[in-house]
């Protein structure tokens, strides 16, 4: 599902996507503002060479979050571990498409 989080001290409010099994375990992947250059400037480690249209560019930078909590289950095929492992798997393939 999509979600709005709150802000922190009067932030811009984060936006994201919620993967959830209740009793199992909740992921959200959140976007938050952190960064707007002024028109025509870029991050310093940013290069993408002549366009002709420099001057209309506009950069910003964002922070994307994955938070995840596992919860316990009666379950005996629940195996935790797992779970924090496919999290921690599915973070790391969003950060490389995101790299990439």
């Amino acid at each position: 599902m999509l979600i709005a989080l709150p802000s922190e001290n009067q932030g811009p409010i984060a936006y994201g996507v919620r993967i959830e099994r209740k009793g199992y375990y909740q992921i959200d992947f959140t976007v938050k503002a952190r960064q707007q250059f002024m028109p025509g400037q870029t991050p310093a480690e940013y290069n993408m060479g002549k366009t002709g249209f420099e001057g209309q560019l506009k950069t910003f930078i964002f922070l994307v979050s994955a938070d995840w909590e596992i919860q316990r289950s009666q379950d005996p095929s629940f195996v935790v571990e797992d779970y924090d492992v496919w999290a921690d798997q599915l973070a790391k393939r969003v950060r490389v498409s995101l790299e990439n």
